[in-house]
């Protein structure tokens, strides 16, 4: 994701749908609404628990059964991450585990003012100076088992769905309210997993994901085009806008329904229609699970369908992907390189060695085609890296570099085991390339923001770390300073070894 692209994706977001970009307060909001609503249950037994402990430990002061309920519900919205692991009879708690009970104390205190200090001091004596009485142990136990549901279900199965941005950014793991990650933080977060996580699962597609990888993959190429992003978007909305039925469905779901196509282009119809259903009954906005609004997804439906059946439509979202279609395969083999060879054990999700458009269970969740991916193999262990991105659009590309950096993992996992260093580029185009040295044995070079490169590297260069070092995709044997351009002249990406390591 291109950070200069923030401010005029925002602009869109609320022109067009008149939400607001404020993430952190949707989840709150909808955090909320689980933990009085599905999650009721469980809140009630944790109040009625809290109420009993005050009783006991408060020292005589009363509180109402209200305010102690509102107080812990504060609480869980916002605890920062799924979970604590407080043991009750751990002699000392976790740096983190403290951290985030007293973030979420604070921030608490700060928004509840109306509620009793004295409340959110005993929470926070509960959990952060846990009593040994089967009443507290308790307390604790439910306490951590319930704030992973709320956050689970607020954000990941409630607010993902209704925070439209960036549909892309919608992920575990990734962060709706961010955008685009700076080289330096990069480098840090590797070392970090080089440090404390060294087998750590790497994945970028699984069974939960909402979008799969290479979907998530070419709409971040939109931060790069937020303004032509924007005309498109008007100029679809205005060829649609006789699908639709009074004034629904609704702008931010209309503007979910074009990225959703922007991004899996081209899909069937029922996928599209079974997406946007989930989707709206996941956000709860205008239809659940629980009571379905007939009328609402009946017009959502017309209106999906009766677009996709538009040829003035699909003919502009054809033109308009097609542009997209390169910059994202490129986009994608290079997060899967970045994946293949950062500090960790890569994850390849079922159907995701070639090309795979998957939208959110059980979309992902389809079979695999094994009889194609044996006939690509057998070609990808025959052919030239030039020729697996001349025939790129099958997804023989992604597979030939899958089966090249694996075999090359298995033969000498010492190479992918050291720690990570960044290669700084210098140049008038030097942010357009990733490079990174893995142990002082291996070199990951990726492009990126290729929508704003336009193939056109200029002045800038990168630097190799003495040697000689072998190209494992074109067999080149490079050396200095190179300009960039000459990393991707045969391959969108490139992996060096110290030619000296070469088997």
């Amino acid at each position: 994701m291109d950070p200069d692209g923030e401010r005029r994706t925002s602009e869109l977001y609320a022109t067009f749908t008149g939400e607001t970009c404020n993430y952190a307060a949707l989840v709150h909001r909808k955090k909320r609404e689980i933990l009085t609503t599905s999650l009721a249950a469980e809140t009630e037994r944790l109040a009625n628990l809290l109420a009993a402990l005050a009783a006991s430990l408060a020292g005589g002061v009363q509180f109402s059964r209200a305010d102690l309920a509102d107080a812990l519900i504060e609480v869980m919205v916002y605890f920062p991450v799924y979970r604590s692991y407080i043991a009750p009879d751990r002699k000392a708690l976790s740096v983190a585990d403290v951290a985030h009970v007293e973030f979420a104390i604070h921030l608490s205190c700060e928004r509840r003012p109306d509620l009793p200090l004295e409340i959110f001091a005993l929470i926070r004596g509960m959990l952060v100076k846990p009593k040994l009485n089967r009443k507290a142990r308790e307390f604790i136990y439910r306490f951590q088992q319930l704030t992973g549901p709320a956050m689970a279900k607020g954000e990941e199965d409630t607010a993902f769905f209704c925070f439209n941005r960036l549909i892309s950014a919608n992920e575990v793991g990734g962060d709706p309210a961010g955008f685009g990650v700076r080289p330096e933080a990069f480098q840090t977060f590797c070392q970090q997993l080089h440090q404390n996580w060294p087998a750590t699962m790497l994945s970028s597609s699984t069974h939960d994901t909402k979008r799969s990888e290479d979907v998530r993959a070419r709409l971040a190429l939109l931060t790069e085009i937020p303004d032509e992003w924007a005309r498109t978007v008007r100029h679809w909305s205005s060829l649609t806008a006789r699908h639709r039925r009074d004034e629904l469905p609704d702008r931010n779901t209309e503007y979910l329904f074009y990225q959703t196509v922007a991004g899996a282009w081209p899909i069937a119809l029922d996928r599209v229609t079974a997406f946007m259903e989930k989707a709206v009954r996941e956000a709860k906005q205008h239809t659940n699970w629980i009571k379905p609004s007939q009328p609402y997804e009946k017009t959502l439906n017309h209106f999906v369908s009766e677009a996709l059946r538009d040829p003035d439509f699909t003919t502009e979202v054809e033109r308009f992907v097609g542009a997209l279609t390169d910059a994202g395969y490129i986009n994608s083999l290079g997060q899967t390189l970045v994946k293949l060879t950062g500090p960790g054990v890569p994850d390849i999700y079922q159907g995701c060695d070639l090309w795979n458009f998957s939208l959110v269970d059980p979309d992902n969740r389809r079979p695999v085609d094994f009889p194609l991916r044996q006939r690509l193999l057998a070609r990808a262990k025959m052919i030239s890296c030039e020729q697996a991105w001349l025939e790129r659009h099958d997804g023989l590309a992604k597979l030939w570099m899958l089966r090249r950096v694996l075999s090359l993992r298995s033969r000498q996992p010492q190479l992918f085991a050291g720690p990570v260093e960044l290669l700084p580029a210098r140049g008038a185009k030097a942010n357009h390339v990733v490079a990174f040295l893995s142990g002082n044995e291996l070199i990951t070079i990726v492009p990126r923001f290729l929508m704003k490169l336009k193939n056109d590297w200029a002045d800038t260069t990168l630097s190799l770390p003495a040697g000689n070092w072998h190209n494992e995709f074109t067999s080149e044997v490079l050396s200095g300073t190179l300009n960039a351009a000459a990393f991707f002249q045969k391959f969108p990406v490139a992996l060096l070894t110290r030619k000296e390591r070469k088997q």
